[in-house]
């Protein structure tokens, strides 16, 4: 499968050992970004798998892609928004969010979830043209008490 990943983060990091393990034959182009930028492209380049860096340059690049070129994207922990010149690239898409959706749309919704003691937990869902408004598949919540900050949410 070619599968087109965005990715940044601890999370992401994590995301490429299991990628690697359980999927070392798939066809992966990873887009990455602050933050671990440098731990990403180090572990990248160990797998010796394609990486480009965000940037306006790859978005021109990605765009100039055929539709459907990609089986997949994946958003992993990548902070990027998703225009639909980037969608058409790939047949199905999905995104890890570390919110129970629809609560914490967008950045840091786990500082929200605690802020406003909304429900906090992570959504599998289909990535859109609107932020974090896609198709839900999983849900799984995590349930918290106070005193506690996002950071030990997280």
């Amino acid at each position: 499968m070619k599968i087109l990943v965005f990715i940044s983060k601890t999370t992401g990091i994590r995301s490429l050992d299991v990628l690697f393990s359980k999927y070392p034959d798939d066809n992966y182009l990873f887009v990455v970004s602050d933050p671990d930028k440098e731990l990403l492209i180090e572990k990248i380049k160990s797998e010796n798998k394609k990486y480009l860096e965000l940037n306006d340059e790859t978005i021109r690049f990605l765009e100039s892609l055929q539709a459907d070129y990609f089986d997949w994207i994946l958003n992993l922990w990548g902070g990027y928004i998703f225009k639909e010149t980037i969608l058409s690239k790939a047949k199905k898409s999905l995104n890890i969010h570390p919110s129970l959706l629809p609560y914490g749309r967008g950045r840091d919704p786990v500082v929200w979830a605690v802020r406003y003691s909304h429900p906090a937990g992570v959504t599998l869902h289909e990535i859109s043209s609107g932020v974090d408004a896609g198709p839900i598949y999983y849900q799984e919540e995590i349930p918290y008490s106070f005193p506690i900050s996002g950071g030990q949410l997280y």
